[in-house]
Parts: C-alpha cells; sequence; structure tokens
C-alpha cells in the first residue's frame, strides 16, 4: 500500500546539450579589373552570420552567411583600400549524448546558436588576388523548460514528515525571440561624405526589462563603430560611433508580473548602405541591424518538500529522490579597465588610424566571498608610418579582475562581457598604451542540491508497538529526536511531551519513548 501524496509541479530550465563544432573556410577573393591593385594585405576578418537554425531529429541544421573582408595597402595611391565578399555555409550538427529521452517534447525545445571567430588568415596570391584560410565555430546550446512533480505532503493520520522549505524558483517561460531594428544615421560634425565602409562593429547593450503579462518590454541601446573612406582626397580614413536607442515588446508566454527576467541579448553583423542627402552627398548611413533575444523569466519562491516521513503504526519503506533546485540571485553589472601596450615593430608610427576589438571571451567563478573575472580579448591596431603609409598590428592580452561578493551556498556565474571604450596614448614611435573599459553583466543562479522524499511505501500489515507502550533509552547528548522517533515508531512532539522537554536534539540520558 502506498501513501497518498500531495505533488506539485516543479518547472524548471535544463540544458540539454552543450557543444561547438567548428567549420573550416578556404576562399579566393579577387579585386574587380579596372580597379587598383594591392601592394599589400593589413588585415583579413571573417564574419559568419546564422540566419536560419532548427534541430532535425538528432541534429541542429544551420545556414547562414560569410562576410569576407580583406584590407589592404593600395599599389597606387599607397591609401587604405577595402574588398568584401559574401558566401553562404550550411552546417548539420550531430547532437550527441542525449540517449532515449532525446529530443522528448521536442516543441519546448529552445536552441541557441552563436558563430564564433577561431582564426583567420589571408594571403596575397597576386595583384588582385587573395586567398583567405580561416575557421569559425557554431555554438550550440539545447534548452528545455522541464517540469517535473515532487512530493509536497503526505496524507495519513498515522504518518510523521520532516517538511522543509528550500529556496528555489518557478520557471515561467523560456523564449528565443529576434526582431530588427532600423535607423538612419547622419554623419554630422563636418564630416566628409562617404566613399565606401572600411569596418563596421555592432555590439549591445539591455539597460531595462519589465515584464508584462506574456510579454516582455526591452530597452537598450546598439553601439555601433563605423570607419569609412571618405568621398575627398584625403588620405585617411574617418571614424564615426553610434549609440543608436531601441525600445522593443516581444513575446514571452507564461511570464507574470512577479517574475524575475534575465535576458541574453546579441546582434548580427550590420547591414550598412550609405545614402546621399539632398545635395547628392553620401552624408547618412541606413543601418539595418537583427537582434535575438534569449528570455527567462523565473519566479523566486521557497519550495515546500519533505525530508522524511513514516508510519508510527506500520512498517514503511520510503523511496528518495534527489532534486536540484535553482534560484535566480540576479544580474549584477561590473566595470573594470585594462591597459597594455602593443608595439609597432620595424615601423615608425605617426598617428593611429583605428584601434578595435573582435574577440573578446570571458569566465566567471565565485571564490571566497569574490567574483572572479578571467578571460582575453585582442586589441587591433590600425596605424600609418612617417611615409603615410598604412600599417596593422594585433595583440592578445589576458585579463582578470575581481569584486567582493556575498553569497551563501553554491553559486554560478554566467557572464558577458561587453567592450565600452578603447583608448590610446602613444608613447613613442614604436608605442602605443591602450586602455580598454570593459562591462560585464553576470546572471548569478544559486543551486541547492537536497535527498527528498518521491513516496511512501506500507511494508507490513502487522502494527507496530502493539504491546510496548513504553519505551526507555537512553539518548546521547545531540542525538537528533526525529531519529529516536522514527525508529521507535513514535513522534518528536509525544517524546518531548512525555519528558517536559523542547528543542530538536536530546541533551542526553533517560528518555521515555511513547507510542505515536
Amino acid at each position: 500500500m502506498d501513501y497518498t501524496c500531495e505533488r506539485q509541479t516543479l518547472c524548471t530550465r535544463r540544458l540539454l546539450w552543450e557543444g561547438c563544432a567548428e567549420q573550416s573556410v578556404e576562399q579566393e577573393v579577387s579585386l574587380p579589373e579596372g580597379g587598383e591593385e594591392a601592394a599589400k594585405v593589413l588585415k583579413c576578418q571573417l564574419f559568419p552570420q546564422v540566419v536560419q537554425h532548427g534541430v532535425s531529429g538528432e541534429r541542429v541544421e544551420c545556414t547562414g552567411t560569410l562576410l569576407l573582408r580583406v584590407l589592404f595597402v593600395g599599389k597606387e595611391s599607397g591609401k587604405l583600400c577595402c574588398r568584401e565578399e559574401t558566401a553562404p555555409f550550411t552546417a548539420s550538427i550531430p547532437v550527441k549524448g542525449l540517449g532515449n529521452e532525446g529530443m522528448a517534447g521536442g516543441d519546448n525545445v529552445v536552441c541557441v546558436v552563436k558563430p564564433r571567430l577561431e582564426f583567420v588568415s589571408c594571403t596575397l596570391t597576386g595583384p588582385r588576388r587573395f586567398s583567405v584560410r580561416g575557421s569559425f565555430s557554431l555554438c550550440v546550446q539545447l534548452l528545455q523548460k522541464e517540469c517535473r512533480p515532487a512530493t509536497a505532503a503526505l496524507c495519513g493520520d498515522d504518518v510523521q514528515q520532516r517538511r522543509l522549505n528550500v529556496p528555489g524558483s518557478e520557471l515561467q517561460c523560456l523564449c528565443l525571440e529576434s526582431f530588427p531594428l532600423r535607423e538612419t544615421l547622419e554623419l554630422g560634425g563636418g564630416k566628409p561624405p562617404i566613399a565606401y565602409i572600411l569596418r563596421s562593429r555592432a555590439q549591445c547593450l539591455c539597460e531595462e526589462t519589465r515584464v508584462v503579462s506574456d510579454s516582455l518590454l526591452l530597452r537598450g541601446r546598439v553601439l555601433l563603430e563605423v570607419l569609412y573612406t571618405p568621398a575627398n582626397e584625403s588620405p585617411l580614413p574617418e571614424k564615426m560611433e553610434f549609440s543608436i536607442p531601441f525600445s522593443q515588446m516581444v513575446e514571452a508566454p507564461g511570464a507574470r508580473e512577479d517574475g524575475t527576467c534575465q535576458v541574453d541579448l546579441s546582434v548580427m553583423e550590420p547591414d550598412l548602405l550609405p545614402r546621399s542627402d539632398n545635395l547628392g552627398e553620401a552624408t547618412r548611413l541606413e543601418a539595418k541591424l537583427q537582434l535575438s533575444a534569449l528570455v527567462t523569466v523565473e519566479k523566486r519562491m521557497d519550495i515546500p518538500l519533505v525530508e522524511d516521513a513514516y508510519s508510527t503504526r506500520y512498517a514503511t519503506a520510503p523511496e528518495y529522490e534527489t532534486l536540484t533546485l535553482q534560484r535566480p540571485m540576479g544580474v549584477r553589472m561590473d566595470a573594470f579597465s585594462q591597459t597594455t601596450s602593443v608595439e609597432s615593430g620595424s615601423e615608425l608610427l605617426t598617428g593611429v588610424v583605428d584601434l578595435w576589438n573582435e574577440i573578446a571571451s570571458v569566465s566567471a567563478q565565485v571564490v571566497s566571498g569574490q567574483l572572479m573575472y578571467t578571460g582575453k580579448m585582442n586589441v587591433c591596431l590600425l596605424a600609418v608610418n612617417r611615409e603615410g603609409v598604412p600599417f596593422y598590428r594585433e595583440k592578445v592580452m589576458d585579463f582578470s579582475a575581481a569584486f567582493p561578493m556575498e553569497a551563501e551556498g553554491d553559486v554560478e556565474a554566467f557572464p558577458s562581457l561587453s567592450m565600452l571604450k578603447l583608448q590610446y596614448r602613444i608613447v613613442s614611435a614604436s608605442s602605443v598604451e591602450v586602455r580598454a573599459d570593459v562591462q560585464v553583466s553576470t546572471r548569478l543562479q544559486g543551486k541547492t542540491v537536497c535527498r527528498v522524499l518521491q513516496g511512501l511505501h506500507r511494508s507490513g500489515d502487522e502494527p507496530l508497538r502493539k504491546d510496548t507502550p513504553l519505551i526507555l533509552y537512553f539518548a546521547q547528548s545531540g542525538e537528533p529526536l526525529w531519529n529516536i522517533a522514527k525508529r521507535y515508531a513514535s513522534s518528536v512532539k509525544a517524546i518531548c511531551e512525555e519528558n517536559e522537554m523542547t528543542g530538536d536534539y536530546a541533551s542526553g540520558g533517560m528518555l521515555l519513548i511513547p507510542g505515536g
């Protein structure tokens, strides 16, 4: 016979599968006939963009585009020039290790795919031809809203149960939403018109989230950098920085106002088109961006569970299970600066044309009351030498930072890095000091692992203690009364009343154990 259990449903965010698949790139890039030939290659850039993805069986199918950009010095003019080409790609990524449960409930699976550049190199194989070699990884996360039953209480007048409240959460919503952002940007500031774009970079900052029933309001801004060749006789490029605000309502099924929202925002490589003003000069930029938001909405709550139970009348066999409960601890923002120096080598520099970051990684962990960040970032420097000819240098730097944090128990940290600003100071003709201002948004999540009761089964029909109404027991100091009561089919309340005592532990000595 099984005792009746009062069940509750616990919904959590579960990571089904995580992994990366590397994709190689081999591409030939040619300059158009009649245009300027290349004297030397400065920098080759590779931007993979996932346009569409989905789960099919035990594979993740992806389609996208590769943007190849080569910065080079023109042979005749000595100016900085650029050549771009796009190419489609497809990828089929096997999802391993899911077992028979695999993609059960596949309609509820959220598939997140993020491209990550591994390396890219470029060689000049002819005056009008470049050979590009590189690779990028498609990093996949399969997430699912998993709901499972748990015992909140047991029924029966002969049942003693030890209950506890564990800090946890109720997952209300887990979804992935994307939306476009369009903006016409003015150069302003007396900047010359655009001939063609040399480099662009966009990153997204989420500044406000607000849950409205089954929807989510997102507010933030996209930071956009643009380096372009001006349509005048200037030998050097021009740089512009824009801050594009956005306010967007996205669907969040199941989200309620009492939930805590966490959003992971990302933006694809921008599509920029120069536009002419009333005078016919390209002093405007039409920016087309695509943003993606991974939304998690959880309600913090204490979850009632049964830790242990037994019957005071019959022998019982308890059945236990181990639960891992997650509790959101909010998102914190940390800012810090890192400095490094970039050497120009044999080139003697006279000025810096552009300074930017392309690759950055960060990890975080909570250690001894501190939140520790470690990671890597690269610094890309485009400068001119004494002859006015552009040259390029790059440096990868390690960084670390620590911030005090009060936290109890097991805490996991999930950081996301944004490069707010890069500043430089020319120290000498061969060295540039670089300062990187970094902001890290970190989602904190507590984790509690506990053994709880799943069910209670009666293992015999013969009543316990039918001939022993009172038992004499010599207890050890600090011995839990629950253990004593369970062993002799009594109750903690009955023991305390019989011995005129309070508390949950014995003080030592003789105890009278009545029947339950």
